[in-house]
């Protein structure tokens, strides 16, 4: 009697379901890791939102407390994108012979000022991610009015941040609330 190496009612998997499974499976992972990756990404530019948010409210706190710098109060403070990936922290004192309430209504004056602003601190934007390059925003002593290039302003100035296809913004109102957004 001959021995039946194939049974008709085994039990098992063939080897195009075994295919199929593994393929279907492959084809997950990779849903799976390109989801993570554009997660990652995005957390990422959600903490330099953050992190450039709270630099901006330094500034305007600075501003509304009158912060000295070498025993002398500025007229204001500010946070200007020197490149794209760069921004500086600084202050203004006043113009000669001219007291900060004058000075800070000299639109000219309310903004970085290469050679006479004072730099408090400088910082890198990392991980690929890009700012608008020269958004400056001043905030003036003692009641943080705020100041963009083109003077005080009573709309918003938005910062944007970008890493490949994703976009992000903080916004800052002319009263120097800031928000972050999309």
């Amino acid at each position: 009697m001959r021995k039946k190496f194939f049974r008709r009612n085994a039990s098992g998997v063939t080897l195009v379901e075994l295919v199929i499974t593994m393929s279907i499976m492959g084809i997950l992972a990779v849903i799976a890791v390109v989801s993570m990756s554009e997660t990652r990404t995005a957390s990422k530019v959600e903490a330099a939102q953050k992190e450039v948010a709270s630099e901006i409210t330094l500034a305007k706190a600075y501003a509304l407390q009158g912060k000295t710098q070498s025993g002398t109060t500025p007229c204001g403070y500010g946070v200007y994108f020197t490149a794209t990936d760069k921004y500086r922290i600084y202050y203004n004192y006043q113009k000669s012979g001219k007291t900060c309430d004058e000075t800070n209504t000299d639109s000219d004056y309310c903004h970085y000022r290469n050679g006479s602003s004072g730099k408090l601190d400088e910082k890198a934007l990392s991980n690929g991610i890009t700012a608008t390059s020269g958004t400056d925003i001043y905030f003036t002593v003692p009641n943080a009015r705020a100041h963009n290039a083109g003077g005080e302003f009573s709309g918003s100035v938005d910062i944007g941040l970008t890493v490949g296809s994703i976009n992000k913004n903080v916004s800052v109102s002319g009263s120097g609330l800031v928000t972050i957004g999309e």
